[in-house]
């Protein structure tokens, strides 16, 4: 091989990683970019979810306490009386509902549906019990949909991960290109100072 090819060949070879680093930055930051949104959609969620399960349990705190006060008429007196907040209620669950993906997250929309169908009487306002244990249910199912969407913001996304040992191998291989290159120009130079000292 001649030695005008050494440097074409450095070249080609320092085009190809530029193009490869190029693509694998790409890649990152759009990986990066999503694990942002992800996180943003985990923080949502949450407060969204702490938001209508707090309201749940306080209008109904508050009927079963006034149920038990002054009866049944001035509970429903209540209810018609914060129409803002049950309206409330229903816009925040709607909005969890279209944040859940509905393949994933079948466990966790299913209790809060029968959390919010409390809401229309397929389940008894007043049972403190129940409430109970349903807003129990939603915590223990958004506890697992959240440790599970945090953990892929940590791994990274699938694509994010892949490029990453991606890159390694690249590196690896460049380098060992690099060394053969370098290792063939010094035997060849060493060999032509040979032939001159001969």
């Amino acid at each position: 091989m001649s030695y005008l090819a050494y440097p074409a060949l450095g070249a080609i070879l320092s085009a190809l990683i530029a193009g490869v680093v190029t693509f694998l930055i790409t890649v990152l930051t759009k990986e990066q970019k999503i694990s942002e949104f992800r996180q943003n959609w985990i923080d949502a969620l949450r407060e969204d979810i702490s938001e209508f399960l707090g309201l749940i349990q306080s209008l109904t705190s508050m009927i079963g306490f006034i149920k038990y006060q002054s009866g049944v008429d001035e509970s429903k007196k209540f209810i018609e009386s914060n129409h803002d907040n049950f309206s409330k209620v229903t816009t925040i669950y709607f909005r969890i509902a279209l944040r859940l993906n509905p393949d994933e997250h079948q466990e966790l929309r299913a209790a809060l549906k029968e959390m919010f169908s409390m809401l229309s009487g397929s389940v008894d306002l007043y049972d403190s019990k129940a409430i109970e244990s349903l807003v129990q249910d939603v915590v223990a199912k958004s506890q697992t949909v959240l440790k599970k969407e945090w953990n892929r913001v940590k791994q990274g996304e699938k694509m994010f991960r892949i490029s990453k040992y991606v890159a390694l191998i690249i590196i690896v291989i460049a380098a060992i290109i690099l060394i053969g290159i370098i290792a063939i120009i010094l035997s060849k130079y060493i060999s032509t100072l040979g032939l001159i000292t001969q």
